[in-house]
């Protein structure tokens, strides 16, 4: 299943994506095992990003400033059915993103 999504590679904006709904390959976006958060503002936006970046020294990408956290290394942007099912992200949901990255 394709799923329409969001990449944020550090250094770089925000891009829209297609990508698989596969584990395997958000494992190799990330460059590890992904862990899965919620945008604060957001909650049915899934944010995957390295489990381990802060340890591994990744490069700090963007800032999630209600948790005072950074995120280190590739960011991936899916929608979520709040079932724990990955759905693409809506029109709305890319623009929430985007605002939140200014």
């Amino acid at each position: 299943m394709m799923l329409a999504g969001m990449i944020k590679e550090v250094g770089k904006e925000v891009q829209e994506i297609t990508l698989v709904n596969d584990a395997i390959l958000f494992s190799k976006f990330v460059g590890g095992t992904p862990d899965i958060l919620k945008l604060p503002i957001d909650r049915s936006i899934s944010i995957m990003c390295n489990d381990n970046g802060k340890s591994l020294g990744l490069k700090p990408n963007f800032m999630l400033r209600e948790y005072r956290d950074v995120i280190c290394g590739t960011a991936l942007f899916v929608g979520n059915d709040g079932t724990g099912k990955f759905i693409s992200l809506t029109k709305d949901q890319k623009e929430t993103i985007k605002k939140y990255l200014q």
